[in-house]
């Protein structure tokens, strides 16, 4: 109990004329079912929050993982332009809403300019691990190579097919990072 709530109760039981011996009874069962409520209030936010994951696990399926990282990376982005955004999130009813973690995957696409791209030296809290950051690798692979990753490996050099096999390793590996499997 914060001094002002106490402050209150300590008033409010001195005008109804409580002695100390009332009083200190009183604030005991006070305290007694404060601490029950939040035992309760904690075990109903556990269950709430269980059943907001696997209700959006169920919607997205096998791209649950990667949508809550894609929206936690925008929130860190927006967070930077919108720091009010903090102080919601720090109630984890609202950080874990499924609605808020919609808003943000949803949102995601308007911000990946945002995000530093992969090797770049812009600091950024997520470095270069970003879903934008593996994306724009990505296809920055398969611009610069496109080529020599789509022509037939039988009818290129020793030499072009080494480096082929090295671009698609690279390739399974992004993918690997990007999908969470790496």
């Amino acid at each position: 109990m914060n001094d002002e709530d106490a402050q209150e109760l300590v008033d409010f039981a001195g005008a109804i004329g409580l002695n100390q011996q009332q009083f200190d009874a009183l604030y005991e069962r006070f305290v007694q079912y404060n601490a029950e409520g939040k035992l309760l209030n904690s075990e109903n936010l556990s269950s709430i929050l269980k059943n907001n994951k696997t209700g959006l696990q169920t919607e997205w399926g096998a791209d649950f993982d990667m949508n809550v990282k894609n929206g936690r990376e925008t929130f860190e982005v927006l967070s930077k332009d919108i720091p009010e955004l903090n102080d919601l999130i720090q109630d984890p009813l609202v950080a874990n809403h499924p609605g808020v973690l919609k808003l943000f995957h949803k949102l995601a696409p308007m911000v990946k300019d945002s995000l530093p791209a992969s090797g770049s030296n812009v600091p950024s809290a997520f470095g270069t691990e970003t879903i934008a950051g593996i994306k724009g690798e990505i296809a920055d692979l398969d611009a610069s190579n496109s080529d020599l990753i789509m022509t037939n490996p039988s009818s290129l050099s020793l030499a072009d097919r080494a480096k082929r096999e090295k671009l698609l390793e690279k390739r399974t590996s992004l993918y690997q990072k990007l999908y969470g499997q790496g």
